[in-house]
């Protein structure tokens, strides 16, 4: 299935096998609008008791766009769109939180990190960091939450992934190589055979 590939990025589970991330944001964008089309079809053309039918709430895309727009920085806001064109009614748009960043703050901030999209990514993550814990009187476990975003922003693909991990673990059958060379020789100086060598007696 082509889709299963589109992927936003991968991780590393406990067995060392690639965890995906989740999908992208055109794939995100076309299931929520075809969810969305096949609701106002039932709808227009299905039995009476599907007049009212709702596949996914208001609450629930609220959520989707909180999630996009927040978490995702996805300063488009995609999902007032897709509602209005799979339904033909206007998205009821909730008043905008203050924290959030203007479209044109995001334009900035693409144009300054270039066509790096992972470096964009990393900086728009650091940046919700930053508004999560704003105003907090104590920040505790803020640099755990910055490393963990920094290592999500760390590959770019799977294959990526793959060779980092690959890579970090012949460092560390080579480190335990010469840790255990370095050993040796110092259990030799320590310990030294002290057993006299055995010579043939001549008859």
């Amino acid at each position: 299935d082509p889709v299963c590939a589109e992927r936003e990025s991968e991780s590393w589970s406990s067995d060392r096998s690639v965890v995906r991330g989740p999908y992208k944001k055109n794939w995100r964008e076309y299931w929520l609008q075809r969810v969305l089309e096949t609701q106002s079809e039932l709808r227009n053309i299905g039995p009476k008791e599907f007049s009212e039918i709702e596949l996914i709430t208001i609450a629930e895309l609220q959520e989707i766009r909180r999630i996009w727009r927040f978490e995702k920085h996805e300063f488009d806001d995609a999902v007032p769109n897709i509602y209005r064109v799979a339904t033909g009614k206007d998205f009821p748009v909730p008043p905008d939180d203050g924290n959030l960043l203007r479209n044109e703050d995001w334009e900035i901030l693409r144009e300054v990190c270039g066509d790096d999209p992972m470096f964009f990514e990393l900086q728009s993550t650091l940046l919700d960091v930053e508004r999560e814990f704003r105003g907090m009187a104590r920040r505790a476990g803020i640099y755990e939450v910055l490393e963990d975003k920094i290592r999500a922003c760390q590959f770019e693909s799977e294959e990526a992934a793959v060779d980092s991990m690959r890579a970090a673990e012949e460092l560390h059958k080579e480190a335990d190589r010469l840790n255990e060379q370095s050993l040796f020789v110092v259990q030799k100086s320590l310990f030294p055979d002290e057993t006299p060598e055995k010579t043939e007696r001549s008859e």
